[in-house]
């Protein structure tokens, strides 16, 4: 708490002359009848900022009631901002997580919170330590009183693969990769690209739960279809702009290449669509390039093999599948036939030797088979009983 000197008058006796009191802050110097006294009051600092917050909200409201939107004026503006140069690039972004994650970007958000007015974003800080710190994004809708919040907790470490000299590691661990990564204390620039990228996602996610859903898609169409559009129409323009955009990053082409598995020059115009929302996801620091490497490369790792079951070798796993699909087929009344009066089969035991009647059945006690004879068996062929 500062401090201030106060000159205070004082009658002392006959001699008449000034005292000087140390007033503080939040203290009332009174002189009354010859006396002085000071009055300790509280902290007006804190009261003074909510009155003033208080003051800019119920302004704000008052002005979205005398100038409500239209959403069909909202859309019109929304979708004049999709046709500008360059905004559909921007307006989209695109991580490769798993099968691939895309959506409007916070540059969308904050072109869409322009066009529907009426609307305010904040980050208050409402805690901090020295090893985190806590903050408010806040989204509110003027209008419609409608607030949406979410609160972040910051750490203020960051991971390296490598220490710095003077660095001291916090904490060691192995990623995916069995690279050894140290867990070190964050500087000022490392927390505010840190804040700053948490803070972005977040205010575009609270944002788009207010813009109308009808609009969104809208948006995404012509987006999606502009972006096709100049990827099929100028294939070769595209790759350059993306390597140059890209290099903007310090990434360059032959990390493309590695990225893709291909040349650059080879890449399809759905390619050049997912590099572009790649470009807008790591430039607004919802993304980084070697989180999307460890994505793509997670992606093309093949799977292990089941291994083999122990104890079974190839033939009785074999063996046991032909059974288990014996024994599951259904069963079958109909029965083979032959023309012969001798079985088939050469693993059936000989029967007696009679002769077999033209036109009379017989049936193989053994397999089943059932075979009319015609004839004299020829010779060194068995019979089978009648």
């Amino acid at each position: 708490m500062s401090t201030t000197a106060q000159a205070v008058p004082t009658n002392v006796g006959e001699n008449k002359g000034t005292a000087v009191a140390m007033v503080k802050s939040g203290e009332v110097v009174r002189q009354e009848f010859g006396a002085t006294s000071i009055e300790k009051r509280a902290e007006t600092a804190a009261s003074v900022l909510a009155a003033q917050a208080q003051a800019q909200i119920l302004a704000r409201r008052m002005v979205a009631l005398q100038r409500p939107r239209d959403l069909d004026d909202v859309r019109t503006r929304i979708m004049r901002e999709v046709e500008r140069p360059g905004f559909a690039a921007a307006a989209w972004y695109r991580k490769p997580v798993g099968a691939g994650v895309e959506g409007l970007s916070i540059r969308f958000a904050e072109a869409a919170m322009r066009c529907m007015g009426n609307m305010g974003a904040s980050a208050p800080v409402i805690y901090e330590d020295e090893g985190h710190r806590m903050e408010r994004v806040i989204v509110e809708d003027f209008e419609s009183n409608v607030v949406f919040e979410r609160d972040l907790m910051i750490a203020k470490t960051v991971e390296r693969r490598q220490l710095g000299k003077g660095q001291e590691a916090l904490q060691v661990r192995t990623n995916s990769k069995g690279e050894t990564t140290y867990l070190v204390r964050a500087t000022e620039d490392d927390l505010f690209a840190k804040e700053s990228a948490l803070v972005s996602k977040h205010t575009r996610t609270l944002i788009l739960r207010i813009l109308p859903g009808d609009i969104q898609d809208d948006a995404k169409r012509r987006i999606k279809e502009i972006l096709h559009g100049d990827a099929a129409k100028d294939p070769e323009g595209e790759k350059k702009r993306i390597a140059d955009a890209f290099a903007s990053l310090n990434v360059m082409p032959a990390d493309l290449k590695r990225y893709l598995g291909h040349e650059l020059s080879t890449c399809s115009p759905k390619e050049l669509v997912d590099l572009r929302g790649l470009y807008a996801a790591i430039k607004a620091g919802e993304a980084t390039w070697s989180e999307a490497l460890e994505g793509r490369e997670g992606t093309d790792e093949p799977k292990d093999p089941a291994p083999p079951k122990p104890g079974l070798d190839g033939v009785t796993e074999k063996l046991q599948a032909e059974k288990a699909a014996a024994a599951a087929a259904p069963a079958t009344t109909a029965k083979p036939k032959a023309d012969a009066a001798t079985c088939p089969h050469s693993s059936c035991p000989p029967s007696r030797t009679e002769k077999l009647a033209k036109g009379k059945s017989i049936e193989c006690e053994d397999c089943g088979t059932v075979f009319q004879g015609q004839a004299e068996p020829p010779k060194g062929q068995r019979k089978l009983d009648d």
